[in-house]
């Protein structure tokens, strides 16, 4: 993530946690430990964090490894929701490997592509999940 996008996101954390400050310090902070955050996921991560219930007189307050775990967390309810969908995985140990971290970043990212029906002969709601399989009339 960019500088004007951590930025704003340390923003949308100061309108959740308004004794937060906005100032060059914090916001140089914030964009050096989000780079390996995307825009959406930080957004939705503050959004969740901002959103949890709070016992009264306490005061919420939002680090970058707050929204850097609540991010990973994301991550990983895409990737374990739909891992099972995926296809296409070469035979080759060091191809396969390959494979499964480029496509494992995709369903992180929420970019991953199925292959086509044409080349796996099933569309995505017909693949194999766990507590389904595919039935061959």
């Amino acid at each position: 993530m960019d500088r004007e996008h951590a930025v704003a996101v340390l923003r949308k954390v100061i309108a959740y946690c308004p004794a937060q400050k906005l100032n060059d310090d914090s916001r140089n902070a914030w964009a050096e430990a989000l780079t390996n955050v995307t825009f959406q996921d930080a957004l939705d991560a503050v959004a969740i964090l901002g959103g949890r219930p709070l016992e009264p007189g306490d005061q919420l307050w939002i680090q970058p490894g707050h929204v850097i775990s609540e991010v990973r967390r994301l991550r990983h309810a895409r990737i374990e929701s739909t891992e099972a969908a995926l296809t296409g995985a070469p035979t080759d140990p060091a191809e396969y490997l390959a494979w499964l971290r480029r496509s494992r970043s995709e369903l992180g990212d929420g970019d991953y592509q199925p292959p086509d029906v044409a080349v796996t002969g099933h569309t995505i709601a017909e693949l194999p999940t766990p507590g389904r399989t595919i039935h061959h009339d």
